[in-house]
This record gives structure tokens, sequence and C-alpha cells, in this order.
């Protein structure tokens, strides 16, 4: 296998595409650097910043282009063919090709987060937090490498297994907004009853809200819109396996780890600290998620592959 990866990944490397991808994607970074900017809380005595991480979903995108072209482009010249008249085993030839995909799709990850954390590591609190949410962003890019080689090798199609894959990204998003917005539904209501008799019924759970001082009771009606039991269970499953997810939750614990050392006001840190742990969890969960959706597609592909005939 060493010979095969190491053939293919000088043949890969040399592609003006696979430089174009690397070159976009540290620039990227560069420009969340840029974007990312200093600021201070409490006088001056809290170093903080506002971070920009918008452009790792397009990491995604270039992690797809750059695993079609060079894992497509061997299908349509004849390479995989040849490779297996030259005595290649299939499993072989799968998983050399899945190495290379998690290879190249890690350097466009270091290509654009680099620079952020060389920058910026300094102005957060709790690294180990921060090594953890790193981890699930890569572990999402990655994710979406390994389902294309997957697909790549089911397809034998890199036109048809490019659409296949931006089309599982742009559903990915879709689902993602569309199951948070279910799954954020509360399942009570607040309605409350005021001094002079009337009453008024609020879109929010009760434990949620702030008690005007002139209610004197507060009702908890049944939300007919909340998702619960096995089905919610389902549904926040597939919600947090997707690398979407992944990457919009990463933003938001890097977010909540800006803030470095500092002697914060007691119930400041309080709360942060609080949501710090709060996220720890979904962190752990989401990284699971997508570490075994690359083993299940791994696996997939080489069973799969092994009883397939090549054109």
């Amino acid at each position: 296998m060493r010979n095969l990866l190491h053939a293919n990944f000088v043949r890969y490397i040399r592609r003006p595409v696979t430089l174009l991808a690397f070159l976009i994607s540290l620039t990227l970074g560069i420009i969340t650097v840029i974007g990312s900017m200093r600021q201070e809380w409490y006088d001056g005595q809290v170093k903080y910043f506002k971070s920009d991480l918008s452009f790792a979903l397009f990491i995604m995108f270039l992690a797809v282009i750059v695993t079609v072209l060079n894992l497509g482009g061997e299908f349509s010249s004849g390479a995989i063919r040849n490779k297996l008249i030259a005595g290649y085993a299939k499993s072989i030839v799968f998983i050399s090709e899945l190495i290379l995909a998690v290879l190249f799709s890690t350097i466009l990850y270091l290509l654009f987060y680099g620079p952020f954390l060389v920058i910026y590591w300094k102005y957060l609190s709790r690294l180990d937090f921060l090594f953890g949410a790193s981890a699930l962003l890569l572990c999402c890019i990655l994710s979406v490498a390994v389902i294309m080689v997957f697909l790549c090798f089911i397809l034998e199609n890199r036109i048809v297994a490019a659409i296949v894959g931006m089309m599982i990204i742009v559903v990915m998003i879709v689902m993602r907004d569309e199951l948070y917005s279910r799954l954020m539904r509360p399942e009570y209501f607040a309605e409350y009853v005021y001094e002079d008799g009337h009453t008024e019924t609020l879109g929010a759970d009760p434990d949620s809200m702030r008690k005007p001082d002139d209610v004197v009771e507060v009702n908890r009606i049944p939300n007919s819109g909340y998702i619960g039991g096995i089905r919610r269970v389902i549904l926040t499953v597939i919600y947090e396996a997707s690398a979407y997810d992944a990457l919009v939750e990463f933003d938001q614990y890097i977010g909540s780890s800006q803030i470095a050392d500092a002697k914060l006001p007691e119930e400041v840190a309080k709360t942060q600290n609080k949501y710090i742990e709060e996220k720890v969890s979904t962190l752990k969960r989401e990284t699971a998620y997508n570490v075994g959706i690359m083993v299940v597609f791994s696996c997939l592909g080489v069973l799969i592959f092994r009883k397939k005939n090549i054109k």
C-alpha cells in the first residue's frame, strides 16, 4: 500500500485543483484572522475578541471538490481498473484513496484554522475546550470527505458524485435549521394572569420568562407543537450527527470560550463557566457521531466495493 499511497499522493498534489484549493483555504484562514476583532470588556480589564469563523463551511465544500476531482479522475482515466489489474486488492485500493482524502482534507483544515489558532489561542480561557472544539471541526470536515470517497467508489462518476455531494451538504444545512426550530419549541407556554384579571399567553416556557410584578398567577399551557418521547430522541440524534450542525456548534464553542484568564465579575464568570460545561457534553456527542459516520461509511465502502464489478 505504501507505493500506492506515494504514487497517488504525488499525482494528486501536482494537480492544479489541489493547489488552488490549498490556496483558497489559506486565504480564507487569513481573512478569518482579519475579521476576528480584538475588543475589551469591563474598563479594559478583560481581553476579548469577536471571532468570525463563517468560512468554515467553505472548507467542507473544498474537501468535497478535491476528493471528487482527484478520485473521480482515477475512475474516468481507468487508473482504478489498472490498479486492480496490477494485483492490488479492492480493499487496499479503497483504503488508500480513503487515507489520501482524509490527508488532503486535514491539510485544508490546517491551512484554514491554523492562522486563527496561531494568532488567537492566547485569548482563549479554556485550552482543553478549544482543542475539543477544534477536533469537532476536523471530524465534521473529514466525515464529509469519507462520504465522498464512498460515493465515488459506488457511483464511479465524478460529475454525479459531485452533484450528490453538494446536495448532501445543502440538505444538511436545510435539515439542521428545520430540526433546530422544531426541537427548540417549548413543552409549555406561559399564561400570565394579571391583577386586573386579564390574561396573556406568551410563546415561551414559563421557566425561561421573568415574571412581571403585577402578575398574580402563572399557568403552564401545553404546547401541541412540542416533540417528545422517542421521536425527540431520534430527531436529536439526526440533528447532532449533521456535519453542518457541528460547524455551527464549533463557532458557538469558540465564542463561549473567548474571554482570556482575567478578573471577571463573579456572576459573569459563573454564567460563562456554566454555559461552557453545558456545551462540553454536546461537543463530545457530536464528535462521536461524526467519528461513527466515518467508520460506518468506510466499512460500507470496503464491503460494497469488494463485490462491485469495475467497468
